[in-house]
């Protein structure tokens, strides 16, 4: 019998259980243990452990571009006069 919980696994694709104790893994199958680490690959998953640093990238290139827009708006404007 197994029930589902909610919970995020960590860069090695497993977490604390809170209700059984102890430490499990996912990657994708039922929760599994093994000691020393879990045997099956994982791919990590480069774009959601950085979201935060490609959010604040992003971020910063959007507010670079609209201060060269207006640089440019500005010089545009200049030169009509």
């Amino acid at each position: 019998l197994s029930f589902s919980h909610s919970g995020n696994t960590d860069r090695n694709g497993g977490h604390n259980d809170n209700i059984n104790g102890g430490y499990h893994y996912h990657h994708g199958k039922p929760a599994h243990s093994h000691s020393g680490g879990c045997p099956y690959e994982s791919r990590p998953n480069i774009f959601w452990d950085n979201f935060l640093w490609f959010f604040i990238g992003g971020f910063a290139i959007f507010i670079f571009g609209v201060y060269l827009l207006g640089v440019i708006g500005r010089q545009i404007e200049k030169q009509k006069k």
